[in-house]
């Protein structure tokens, strides 16, 4: 059995994948709902793991997108794609 820690960050960097994909989808289409729902989900998923970088991040989509600038939304997405691929180089 894998330590609970362990298996939490599995969990986060599983999910993770698919939560940026649907993050990629809202704004594509312009889903500012989706696009705060989400990244409001890396944001507690992130801290959960004390990602802080990465909740620091996620929390600033999520205030973009509900005060409807898609495109900083848009710019903060790549630096959560960039802090994503830091923090799992180093695991």
């Amino acid at each position: 059995m894998k330590p609970f820690a362990i298996e939490l960050m599995d969990v986060f960097l599983r999910d993770a994948e698919t939560q940026f994909e649907q993050l990629k989808n809202a704004l594509h289409q312009g889903d500012k709902k989706s696009l705060e729902r989400t990244a409001h989900t890396i944001k507690g998923s992130a801290a959960n793991i004390c990602a802080k970088v990465l909740s620091n991040v996620a929390h600033e989509i999520e205030k973009a997108a509900k005060a409807g600038q898609l495109d900083r939304a848009r710019d903060l997405f790549g630096d959560l794609k960039d802090q994503f691929e830091r923090f799992k180089a180093a695991l």
